[in-house]
């Protein structure tokens, strides 16, 4: 129950950032890159992977670039 709690929020989040201008999509990525890694969220690691992946699709892919240069 507590999963599938996770994907309703990931998928009303996902809606939500799909709305926002590209600049603001980044900054919410980086925001929840920092508290991930202060959390240090081991058991939910592939959860937030999903989300991390979602934010990066919304945002046409401009943050695969940012990450790899």
């Amino acid at each position: 129950m507590f999963k599938i709690q996770y994907y309703f929020g990931v998928l009303i989040m996902s809606m939500l950032v799909r709305k926002l201008p590209l600049s603001v999509r980044e900054f919410l990525f980086y925001l929840v890159c920092l508290i991930a890694s202060g959390f240090k969220l081991i058991e939910h690691i592939f959860i937030f992977a999903y989300v991390l992946a979602m934010i990066a699709f919304l945002s046409g892919g401009w943050l695969i670039i940012y990450l790899l240069s």
